[in-house]
């Protein structure tokens, strides 16, 4: 049997005192040296801060080693040049200063809230706000009802805030535009008024990118958004996107996080491209290989996603 190859979740972070002002800190940097090896990063507060670990499983690992970098080269900041070497130039701490929080929690149907009346409704509306942080919300007699709460087991959360808006957006009653804005514009009932029925489970999310998605910006089109006409799926929620744009083959490689969040890897252009790499169909990871790397976020991607 072949052993499990595991890959990092984006709700990864970094615990302690010693980053974040004590808070979680999303693990932004991940590079796979094999055999579930794993060097994971992120900048804080100007520092880059590094841990090595073994995968072992779900939420298991085993900590290799911890090192920071204070006059780290730009590019160890960058997910798709953040290598070894990065790791290799940081001063080690010896100790396990950044412990990792891996668990990724997912918010299944069966979660209710229970109205002042004591009727339970099913929770229709979801958000990961990351760090363990989901909104909730339902539509009831008219009234957009928000909880937000905190994840602390697959039946057990913490409350955060309460929330209703009789007047809401449309696009709140709607799971793919149901967004934090919603609750920031609701009223704050200031007290636990609808208790939360909590189910989740440990699930890793595989994320699929809807035809919805545009490539944006200045550089695209005159500043008009482009329709990404050419998609592929890279593995571990990496997806390679791309359009043509007045003879110009644009390329931009993501992580996807969320049903609208991503995390910028690359962006290349190709004036010479090879005419299959403009067919869905023979769209290759090869067609990025040829581009030109152009070290920015040059086409900003405006995201929609299902899992």
């Amino acid at each position: 049997e072949a052993p499990v190859a595991w890959s990092i979740l984006p709700q990864t972070s970094f615990t302690g005192s010693d980053v974040n002002g004590g808070m979680p800190l999303p693990v932004k940097l991940t590079q796979d040296l094999g055999n579930n090896v794993w060097l994971l990063g992120s900048v804080d507060d100007g520092v880059l801060k590094m841990a090595k670990v073994k995968v072992h499983g779900p939420t298991a690992s085993e900590w290799l080693g911890t090192r920071k970098d204070t006059d780290y080269d730009p590019r160890c900041a960058v997910p798709s040049t953040f290598q070894e070497a990065c790791y290799e130039a940081g001063d080690d701490l010896g100790r396990d200063a950044y412990p990792l929080d891996p668990v990724a929690w997912g918010i299944l149907p069966q979660t209710n809230l229970t109205s002042i009346e004591g009727t339970q409704l099913p929770v229709m509306l979801t958000r990961d706000l990351g760090n363990h942080e989901w909104l909730l919300g339902v539509v009831d007699k008219g009234v957009l009802n928000m909880v937000k709460i905190r994840l602390l087991g697959p039946r057990t959360s913490e409350w955060i805030g309460t929330r209703s808006d009789a007047d809401y957006e449309p696009s709140c009653a709607i799971q793919l535009t149901f967004v934090e804005t919603c609750y920031g514009t609701g009223n704050d009932l200031g007290r636990n008024a609808f208790r939360v029925n909590i189910l989740a489970t440990e699930a890793p999310v595989s994320w699929n990118v809807l035809p919805q998605t545009y490539l944006m910006g200045s550089e695209v089109d005159g500043n008009k958004p482009q329709p990404v006409k050419l998609m592929l799926n890279l593995g571990n929620n990496i997806w390679l996107l791309g359009v043509v744009d007045d003879g110009v083959l644009k390329l931009v490689k993501v992580r996807v996080t969320g049903l609208a969040t991503s995390d910028w890897l690359g962006t290349r252009s190709d004036n010479d491209y090879d005419p299959s790499c403009a067919v869905h169909a023979t769209f290759r990871e090869e067609c990025w290989d040829d581009g030109d790397d152009l070290s920015r976020d040059a086409y900003p991607v405006s995201l929609r996603a299902t899992d």
